[in-house]
Protein backbone atom coordinates (compact mmCIF):
# COMPACT_ATOMS: atom_id res chain seq x y z
CA UNK A 1 0.00 0.00 0.00
CA UNK A 2 1.40 3.41 -0.97
CA UNK A 3 1.51 6.14 1.75
CA UNK A 4 0.18 9.52 0.47
CA UNK A 5 2.56 12.50 0.67
CA UNK A 6 1.31 15.82 2.10
CA UNK A 7 2.76 18.57 -0.06
CA UNK A 8 1.38 21.29 2.27
CA UNK A 9 3.10 19.76 5.25
CA UNK A 10 6.32 19.50 3.30
CA UNK A 11 6.23 23.13 2.27
CA UNK A 12 5.56 24.19 5.86
CA UNK A 13 8.54 22.20 7.03
CA UNK A 14 10.72 23.71 4.34
CA UNK A 15 9.52 27.21 5.26
CA UNK A 16 10.23 26.62 8.92
CA UNK A 17 13.67 25.32 8.14
CA UNK A 18 14.47 28.35 5.98
CA UNK A 19 13.40 30.78 8.70
CA UNK A 20 15.39 28.91 11.28
CA UNK A 21 18.46 29.06 9.06
CA UNK A 22 18.00 32.81 8.63
CA UNK A 23 17.76 33.40 12.35
CA UNK A 24 13.96 33.66 12.66
CA UNK A 25 11.38 36.00 11.19
CA UNK A 26 12.32 39.21 13.09
CA UNK A 27 13.21 42.45 11.31
CA UNK A 28 16.86 43.37 10.89
CA UNK A 29 15.97 46.75 12.43
CA UNK A 30 15.35 44.94 15.75
CA UNK A 31 19.02 44.08 15.87
CA UNK A 32 20.31 47.51 14.82
CA UNK A 33 22.55 49.22 17.39
CA UNK A 34 21.05 52.10 19.38
CA UNK A 35 22.18 55.59 18.30
CA UNK A 36 25.02 57.01 20.35
CA UNK A 37 24.07 59.52 23.05
CA UNK A 38 24.86 63.17 22.33
CA UNK A 39 27.71 64.18 24.64
CA UNK A 40 29.13 67.08 22.64
CA UNK A 41 28.99 70.45 24.39
CA UNK A 42 27.80 73.58 22.60
CA UNK A 43 30.08 76.53 21.91
CA UNK A 44 29.20 80.10 22.94
CA UNK A 45 30.70 83.59 22.76
CA UNK A 46 28.97 86.76 23.95
CA UNK A 47 29.08 90.52 23.60
CA UNK A 48 27.57 93.27 25.77
CA UNK A 49 27.13 96.80 24.39
CA UNK A 50 25.32 99.97 25.41
CA UNK A 51 22.67 101.24 22.98
CA UNK A 52 21.02 104.46 24.14
CA UNK A 53 19.11 103.49 27.31
CA UNK A 54 19.60 99.71 27.14
CA UNK A 55 22.42 97.16 27.37
CA UNK A 56 22.30 94.70 24.46
CA UNK A 57 23.43 91.15 25.27
CA UNK A 58 24.15 88.88 22.30
CA UNK A 59 25.31 85.24 22.23
CA UNK A 60 26.69 83.43 19.19
CA UNK A 61 26.28 79.68 19.65
CA UNK A 62 27.04 76.43 17.85
CA UNK A 63 26.28 72.74 18.43
CA UNK A 64 26.33 69.44 16.53
CA UNK A 65 22.55 69.15 17.00
CA UNK A 66 21.34 72.59 18.06
CA UNK A 67 21.25 74.96 21.03
CA UNK A 68 17.83 75.13 22.68
CA UNK A 69 18.45 77.61 25.51
CA UNK A 70 20.78 80.43 26.53
CA UNK A 71 20.92 81.83 30.07
CA UNK A 72 22.44 85.27 30.61
CA UNK A 73 23.66 86.21 34.08
CA UNK A 74 24.72 89.73 35.05
CA UNK A 75 26.81 90.50 38.13
CA UNK A 76 26.75 86.95 39.50
CA UNK A 77 23.02 86.46 39.00
CA UNK A 78 21.72 89.83 40.22
CA UNK A 79 19.98 90.03 36.84
CA UNK A 80 19.14 86.87 34.89
CA UNK A 81 17.51 86.33 31.49
CA UNK A 82 16.63 82.96 29.93
CA UNK A 83 16.04 82.70 26.17
CA UNK A 84 14.59 79.65 24.43
CA UNK A 85 13.82 81.22 21.06
CA UNK A 86 16.18 82.69 18.47
CA UNK A 87 14.94 84.81 15.59
CA UNK A 88 18.33 84.45 13.90
CA UNK A 89 19.91 80.96 13.67
CA UNK A 90 22.93 80.70 15.92
CA UNK A 91 22.23 83.98 17.75
CA UNK A 92 20.35 84.73 20.98
CA UNK A 93 19.83 88.40 21.91
CA UNK A 94 18.16 90.37 24.68
CA UNK A 95 18.03 93.97 25.93
CA UNK A 96 18.16 95.13 29.55
CA UNK A 97 17.27 98.72 30.53
CA UNK A 98 20.16 100.73 31.95
CA UNK A 99 17.84 101.85 34.73
CA UNK A 100 17.54 98.21 35.83
CA UNK A 101 21.30 97.58 35.91
CA UNK A 102 22.48 100.91 37.24
CA UNK A 103 25.59 102.90 36.39
CA UNK A 104 29.07 101.40 36.57
CA UNK A 105 30.85 98.26 35.36
CA UNK A 106 28.85 95.04 34.97
CA UNK A 107 30.09 91.47 34.39
CA UNK A 108 28.11 89.25 32.03
CA UNK A 109 28.35 85.48 31.43
CA UNK A 110 26.05 83.14 29.53
CA UNK A 111 25.37 79.39 29.39
CA UNK A 112 24.30 77.53 26.24
CA UNK A 113 22.34 74.26 26.50
CA UNK A 114 21.28 71.71 23.90
CA UNK A 115 18.40 69.20 23.90
CA UNK A 116 20.58 66.56 25.58
CA UNK A 117 21.33 69.04 28.41
CA UNK A 118 24.97 69.40 27.44
CA UNK A 119 26.03 72.90 28.49
CA UNK A 120 28.92 75.31 28.08
CA UNK A 121 29.71 78.65 29.71
CA UNK A 122 30.98 81.69 27.87
CA UNK A 123 33.99 83.69 28.93
CA UNK A 124 32.86 86.68 31.02
CA UNK A 125 32.69 90.12 29.42
CA UNK A 126 32.50 93.56 31.02
CA UNK A 127 30.23 96.42 29.98
CA UNK A 128 30.60 99.96 31.27
CA UNK A 129 27.36 101.87 31.79
CA UNK A 130 27.68 105.64 32.08
CA UNK A 131 25.24 108.46 32.44
CA UNK A 132 22.67 108.29 29.63
CA UNK A 133 23.06 111.13 27.12
CA UNK A 134 19.43 112.09 27.54
CA UNK A 135 17.23 111.79 30.64
CA UNK A 136 13.53 112.13 31.32
CA UNK A 137 11.95 112.90 34.69
CA UNK A 138 8.17 112.67 35.17
CA UNK A 139 6.26 113.94 38.18
CA UNK A 140 2.51 114.02 38.72
CA UNK A 141 0.02 116.07 40.70
CA UNK A 142 -3.61 115.11 41.26
CA UNK A 143 -4.94 117.53 43.85
CA UNK A 144 -6.88 119.61 43.23
CA UNK A 145 -8.46 118.76 39.90
CA UNK A 146 -7.46 116.22 37.22
CA UNK A 147 -4.09 114.51 37.25
CA UNK A 148 -1.30 116.49 35.57
CA UNK A 149 2.13 115.26 34.52
CA UNK A 150 5.25 117.40 34.36
CA UNK A 151 8.07 116.17 32.13
CA UNK A 152 11.60 117.57 32.28
CA UNK A 153 14.33 116.57 29.82
CA UNK A 154 18.07 116.94 30.45
CA UNK A 155 21.00 116.18 28.16
CA UNK A 156 23.90 117.74 26.32
CA UNK A 157 22.29 117.59 22.89
CA UNK A 158 19.33 119.48 21.51
CA UNK A 159 15.90 117.93 21.96
CA UNK A 160 14.24 116.65 18.80
CA UNK A 161 10.86 115.62 20.15
CA UNK A 162 8.63 113.86 22.65
CA UNK A 163 5.88 111.28 22.05
CA UNK A 164 3.11 110.04 24.35
CA UNK A 165 1.24 106.73 24.21
CA UNK A 166 -1.74 106.03 26.48
CA UNK A 167 -3.03 102.48 27.02
CA UNK A 168 -1.31 101.36 23.82
CA UNK A 169 -2.75 104.21 21.70
CA UNK A 170 -0.45 106.88 20.28
CA UNK A 171 -1.72 110.29 21.34
CA UNK A 172 0.78 112.46 19.51
CA UNK A 173 3.90 114.40 20.28
CA UNK A 174 5.81 117.62 20.04
CA UNK A 175 8.80 118.11 17.77
CA UNK A 176 10.57 121.05 19.31
CA UNK A 177 13.56 121.88 21.46
CA UNK A 178 11.38 122.34 24.54
CA UNK A 179 12.74 120.60 27.65
CA UNK A 180 9.75 121.17 29.92
CA UNK A 181 6.26 119.81 29.22
CA UNK A 182 3.02 119.80 31.18
CA UNK A 183 0.42 117.24 30.11
CA UNK A 184 -3.10 116.65 31.43
CA UNK A 185 -4.83 113.51 30.11
CA UNK A 186 -8.37 114.03 28.90
CA UNK A 187 -11.43 111.83 28.44
CA UNK A 188 -10.03 108.88 30.35
CA UNK A 189 -12.42 106.50 32.06
CA UNK A 190 -12.15 105.35 35.64
CA UNK A 191 -9.53 102.69 36.32
CA UNK A 192 -5.80 102.12 35.92
CA UNK A 193 -4.06 103.60 32.86
CA UNK A 194 -0.62 103.00 31.35
CA UNK A 195 1.26 105.95 29.85
CA UNK A 196 4.58 105.74 28.00
CA UNK A 197 6.60 108.87 27.25
CA UNK A 198 9.46 108.66 24.73
CA UNK A 199 12.02 111.36 24.00
CA UNK A 200 14.76 111.68 21.38
CA UNK A 201 17.54 114.22 20.89
CA UNK A 202 19.22 115.61 17.78
CA UNK A 203 21.74 112.72 17.71
CA UNK A 204 19.01 110.07 17.96
CA UNK A 205 19.70 109.24 21.59
CA UNK A 206 16.42 108.18 23.16
CA UNK A 207 14.80 107.23 26.41
CA UNK A 208 11.36 105.98 27.41
CA UNK A 209 9.58 105.96 30.73
CA UNK A 210 6.33 104.24 31.68
CA UNK A 211 3.88 105.50 34.30
CA UNK A 212 0.84 103.66 35.66
CA UNK A 213 -1.83 105.79 37.31
CA UNK A 214 -5.42 105.44 38.46
CA UNK A 215 -8.41 107.72 37.97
Amino acid sequence: MTTPISIRAGLAALSFGFLAACGGGGSSADNAPSPAADTIKPSITITATVDHDVVVLSATVGDNVGVTQVDFSVDGGTTQVTLTDSSTPGTFMTRIPIAQLGLGSHSVVATARDAAQNSADSAPVLVQVGEPPIRLAITSAKEPGPITFTMDITGAEGIYGINITMDGVYLGGSFSSTRHFVYTPEKLGAGVHHMVVSIVDDKNNSQSQAVDFEI
